[in-house]
């Protein structure tokens, strides 16, 4: 059954999801790891963390193919007292974001 506002997903759409729910999982939990584009499959996802603006005790973890150019993000709850990752000057020239001068 199909509710108001919803509409049925193509199966490429539905494997297309699933694959960023398990690449999200995997990097959620470690952010180091190589995880190939759920869209693409050509290229190896780029990890940004950041604090965010709203609130600092949430940590948004980008993930960024260079290829195509697709992104998704996580919010993450950090520890009190944890920084997040520190991400290097061509992990953030490759995803697209100029890093701080």
């Amino acid at each position: 059954m199909i509710l108001r506002g919803e509409r049925m997903r193509s199966t490429r759409e539905a494997g297309i999801v699933s694959r960023w729910a398990a690449a999200s999982r995997l990097l959620a939990m470690d952010g180091t790891a190589k995880v190939a584009c759920p869209v693409c499959a050509n290229a190896i996802l780029v990890v940004v963390d950041k604090r965010s603006d709203i609130n600092p005790e949430f940590l948004e973890r980008r993930l960024v193919c260079p290829l195509c150019r697709v992104m998704h993000t996580l919010r993450l709850t950090l520890p009190v007292g944890a920084a997040p990752a520190k991400q290097g000057r061509r992990a953030m020239q490759r995803a697209g974001r100029r890093p701080r001068q």
